[in-house]
């Protein structure tokens, strides 16, 4: 291979690394911009980090999530035999009930613990 050959190589690299960053770029500045919406229309509030804490993307603070939902009480969406869907802090879980009977669809439910993002809670009726 001759010199002018191998810079022809260099350069047909070149162009197509610069073509993926600015793809890569596109796609980084779309996913934003649609982060920033639905931040702004109230459809995203907070992000749920592996670690048990969360962002709240409203007032920008991180917090732990168990600390902010242990004893809060909410609705059950569907019928808990024991698992189900709750409904706590405009959001909603997944949930086990520790109650002995299946806890009705639209009972106050209250919560134990949390374990992830699943919840263990009780119904507040007896």
């Amino acid at each position: 291979m001759d010199n002018s050959s191998n810079i022809l190589i260099i350069q047909t690299g070149l162009i197509f690394l610069i073509i993926l960053v600015a793809i890569l770029l596109i796609i980084l500045i779309w996913v934003i911009v649609e982060l920033k919406k639905a931040i702004r229309k109230g459809n995203l509030r907070r992000i749920q980090l592996s670690s048990g804490n969360a962002i709240d993307l409203q007032s920008e603070r991180m917090f732990t999530v168990t600390d902010d939902i242990i004893g809060e009480t909410g609705q059950a969406v569907t019928d808990l035999t024991p698992q189900g869907v709750v409904y706590i802090h405009n959001e909603y879980w997944r949930a086990t009930s520790v109650s002995v009977q299946p806890i009705q669809k639209n009972s106050k439910v209250v919560v134990l613990e949390m374990n992830g993002s699943d919840l263990t809670v009780t119904s507040t009726e007896n």
